[in-house]
């Protein structure tokens, strides 16, 4: 249970932090294992965002597993019809 507290605690806190200065624009990024804070400010507009990118990889992960699946599904539904026309 400890290592489960220790994990939570170190995805919480940022382990980058990302500041660009330029004439008419600041950057302020944080990046940290479970999230991502960003703060601009370009010409005396500001913008922040945050996001959770575990999220959005997720997503990825069951597209690509979707896609998989339907692959295989094709390659065994192909090789049963083959198989079945050898035999007859």
């Amino acid at each position: 249970m400890p290592i489960f507290w220790l994990w939570l605690l170190l995805s919480l806190l940022p382990y980058q932090i990302e500041r660009q200065k330029k004439r008419n624009l600041y950057s302020f990024t944080l990046l940290a294992l479970l999230w991502q804070f960003t703060f601009t400010r370009r010409n005396k507009r500001y913008h922040w965002s945050f996001s959770l990118p575990w999220i959005k990889h997720l997503s990825r992960l069951q597209s690509v597993r979707t896609l998989f699946t339907q692959v295989m599904t094709k390659m065994i539904q192909e090789a049963v019809n083959k198989l079945l026309s050898l035999l007859t």
